[in-house]
């Protein structure tokens, strides 16, 4: 499952992509807003916590905070805190990328290799029950001993994690350069175009040698 590495960097590009709609905000409020959204973008991975009090980590993991429907209630709750300090013409766009950011979360995982039981995310909780896990993986396998807090902290600090961080943050830097490539002009863009091309490259020998 994709760390929060890759979840904020959604978060981030969301926010890159609306940016210039909300000319009403001052930069304080933007930061502010930037960090709700990559709170929302993580905040599914909560349900590790109750595992970590009763020495089980991944007990409660890839539950239902981690289905569509609940991570859009969060979408909705965030942005009726936030929709009386918003001017009517930015709305819109807050909205939306309210529920983008925790949305973002459980796709994200569910395009990532899962190595224990129950498989996958339950997508549509509470109109079925069954984990989705694609058949092709965005990225490398987080390898981490379940059995026990102390073994899953251990397990996290490895090379082999590093370098699947490594391969997430090529994912997220490539996902941010192609939206501030999309906003610059086209003779500006293009020492952006040329970072994200070698990035992706990276990226792809990424997946494909560290499995």
């Amino acid at each position: 499952m994709p760390s929060p590495v890759a979840h904020s960097a959604v978060a981030l590009a969301g926010f890159l992509c609306l940016e210039r709609s909300l000319p009403s905000l001052s930069r304080r409020r933007k930061g502010l807003l930037l960090a709700a959204g990559v709170l929302l973008a993580t905040v599914p991975d909560i349900d590790f916590v109750p595992g970590f009090l009763l020495g089980d980590p991944v007990r409660f993991h890839r539950g239902i905070t981690h289905s569509l429907t609940l991570c859009l209630a969060l979408g909705l709750l965030a942005y009726g805190l936030l929709r009386s300090t918003l001017a009517p013409a930015s709305r819109s766009s807050v909205l939306a990328f309210l529920l983008l950011c925790p949305d973002s979360h459980p796709l994200l995982d569910y395009a990532a290799t899962d190595a224990s039981a129950p498989y996958g995310v339950p997508l549509f909780w509470p109109f079925s029950f069954r984990h989705f896990v694609s058949p092709i993986s965005l990225f490398p396998k987080i390898h981490r001993d379940d059995a026990s807090v102390e073994g899953f902290v251990q397990t996290l600090f490895t090379f082999v994690n590093a370098r699947a961080l490594f391969a997430e943050a090529l994912f997220g830097g490539a996902i941010v350069l192609a939206v501030l490539a999309f906003r610059q002009r086209a003779e500006r863009a293009k020492p952006l175009l040329s970072l994200l091309a070698s990035m992706a490259c990276g990226l792809l020998y990424c997946l494909l040698q560290f499995r």
